[in-house]
C-alpha cells in the first residue's frame, strides 16, 4: 500500500484524521495507517491498520502513560520488554495476540512486532502523552525516533 496521508500538523489535537507511517526501508510504502478518531493532550482513541512487521533491529516504546490495544481483525506476535533493562539483558517475552485479545502497555515498556497476520486492525485507547517515541539501542540507549537516521537503523543489520 502506498503512503497517502502525510505526517499530521498536530500531535496534540485531532478528530477523524488519517496518518500513514511509512516503512523504514521504503518511504513510499505504508507500515501502519492510523486513524486518530479523537486525540487530545489527555487521551486518544485510534484505529490502526498494520501492514508489516517492525523493520530494523530495534524495539520501540510509546509516548503515552499507558495504552490499551484490542485486536479487531488479524493478529500479531511481538517481543515484549518490561523495561529497558529487560531489553539490555535479552529478557524479552514473545507474545502472540489474536482477534478480540487485548493488552495494556506503559511508556516504560518496549516491543517489536515480529509477525503479522494479513489485514490486522487494532483499536487503541491511550492516556496522556509524556514524551516522544523512542527506539531502544543496546549501544546508544533510548533514542528519540526523530533523532535516528534511517541509515543507522540498518547499519547494524550488516
Amino acid at each position: 500500500m502506498k503512503v497517502k496521508y502525510p505526517l499530521p500538523q498536530s500531535t496534540r489535537w485531532a478528530f477523524m484524521s488519517f496518518w500513514d507511517i511509512p516503512q523504514r526501508s521504503d518511504k513510499d510504502s505504508v507500515y501502519l495507517r492510523r486513524l486518530r478518531v479523537v486525540q487530545t493532550p489527555w487521551f486518544g482513541v485510534m484505529v490502526h491498520w498494520i501492514h508489516t512487521i517492525d523493520e530494523g533491529p530495534f524495539p520501540h516504546d510509546h509516548p503515552w502513560t499507558w495504552f490499551r490495544t484490542i485486536i479487531l481483525r488479524g493478529g500479531y506476535t511481538e517481543m515484549f520488554y518490561k523495561r529497558f533493562s529487560s531489553f539490555l539483558n535479552d529478557a524479552g517475552i514473545a507474545q502472540t495476540w489474536h482477534r478480540w485479545s487485548t493488552h495494556t502497555m506503559h511508556h516504560y515498556n518496549g516491543h517489536q512486532i515480529t509477525q503479522i497476520e494479513p489485514s490486522t486492525i487494532t483499536l487503541v485507547f491511550h492516556g496522556k502523552r509524556v514524551r516522544k517515541f523512542c527506539f531502544w539501542d543496546k549501544k546508544l540507549g533510548k533514542r528519540r525516533y526523530d533523532t535516528v537516521r534511517d541509515a543507522e537503523m540498518f547499519d547494524e543489520l550488516g
